[in-house]
């Protein structure tokens, strides 16, 4: 009888550890679907310092998942973000410093020709590229 009850405390604590958007950050390492792209910049801000002032962030609701990184790549930046849960709406944003600014003084925004979240398969790879757009024009 005692470990059915040590079972059940077990298994209670694990369900409320899992947060709200269903996923539980403690499996990260678990997560084997990934997303690579290309964040295209203003010619005027395609140095490779624009690169540092930039973050791709994944979210599963309000939960930040997986592992980023960025690097300068012919004048753009390119990224790949591994270790996304599979079978979830995951939402990528790139996030730019406070101080990258456009050439007429407004914060620079991010779009992308893909709409809505991607929803990957175990193990799966996809390209999900972005566009920087200032003011009313895109670049």
């Amino acid at each position: 009888m005692k470990p059915v009850i040590a079972a059940l405390v077990f298994l209670g604590a694990v369900a409320c550890a899992t947060s709200a958007s269903g996923v539980d950050p403690r499996l990260e390492y678990t997560y084997n679907s990934s997303v690579n792209g290309v964040i295209a910049v203003p010619e005027a801000a395609a140095n490779p310092d624009v690169c540092k002032n930039l973050a791709v962030v994944a979210t599963v609701g309000d939960t930040q998942v997986g592992r980023s990184a960025i690097r300068p790549s012919k004048g753009r930046c390119s990224y790949q973000i591994d270790n996304l849960p599979s079978d979830k709406d995951v939402t990528l944003k790139v996030q730019p410093a406070a101080d990258l600014k456009c050439q007429d003084g407004s914060q620079m925004a991010f779009v992308s020709d893909s709409q809505g979240p991607l929803k990957l398969q175990p193990a799966e790879g996809k390209l999900y590229d972005f566009r920087a757009q200032c003011g009313a024009t895109q670049s």
